[in-house]
């Protein structure tokens, strides 16, 4: 795991990123994530378990959690952690969408569903809603 963006009192919006593994489509992902969030704290994780580490630590109110599945195994491994992740908002990218992955998905009540192989300019926008909601409480 490592940490990039400010953390000054003035931004405490935390996002964290979950990544298996960061192929072309990751590191897509991670690039647009990037230009939304510079003034943010981007927290970026590579194994579940940095990430369920983290989960059990205070994250605070304003949080937003971008989650990377490489595989519907991965993704039934991240329903271990369902009652820590439904604390904080979500965005969920899965890999494709078969009806078992998107069943499993929707059990972590994500607040924006998309797909791997998308361009992620929906997830963009999105995210940018989300973050404009946590600045202003009551919102989203």
């Amino acid at each position: 795991m490592y940490s990039c963006g400010r953390k000054e009192d003035n931004y405490p919006m935390k996002l964290l990123f979950y990544a298996p593994v960061l192929d072309r489509d990751g590191k897509r992902l991670l690039k647009n994530i990037k230009k939304i969030t510079l003034k943010y704290d981007l927290e970026i994780f590579g194994t579940l378990e940095e990430l369920k580490l983290r989960l059990h630590q205070p994250i605070g109110e304003k949080a937003i959690a971008v989650l990377l599945t490489a595989s519907e195994e991965e993704l039934r491994n991240i329903q271990t952690m369902r009652d820590a992740i439904l604390e904080i908002h979500t965005i969920l990218v899965v890999p494709d969408q078969t009806k078992n992955i998107i069943q499993l998905a929707h059990r972590l009540h994500p607040r924006f569903l998309t797909y791997k192989n998308n361009d992620f300019q929906q997830l963009s926008l999105v995210l940018r809603n989300m973050m404009a909601g946590q600045s202003n409480p009551g919102s989203i």
